[in-house]
């Protein structure tokens, strides 16, 4: 949930641990992209310039430190092992 909400209740555990106490900045380290992401499917949220494989990349250059070029070659050992074609 953003944090300028007024309230909210609940919780979300992931690997046993309550991610709405996270800050922001511990969440989006240790959580976002790492343990769990979004991949949206309304139109609105589509990149049409960006491949695949650039997309998935992003995450490992961010959370990694990785290069472009090893963020790439380990999406696509990921795409090669879940049988997507190589064509980033």
């Amino acid at each position: 949930m953003p944090r300028n909400v007024d309230t909210y209740s609940g919780k979300v555990f992931i690997e046993g641990r309550d991610v709405m106490l996270l800050d922001d900045e511990d969440y989006r380290k240790n959580v976002r992209w790492l343990l769990m992401s979004l991949v949206p499917q309304a139109a609105e949220f589509a990149q049409p310039g960006t491949q695949v494989g650039e997309q998935v990349s992003e995450p490992a250059m961010i959370h990694l430190g990785v290069s472009k070029e090893e963020a790439l070659a380990l999406t696509l050992g990921m795409f090669q092992h879940v049988g997507i074609p190589a064509d980033l």
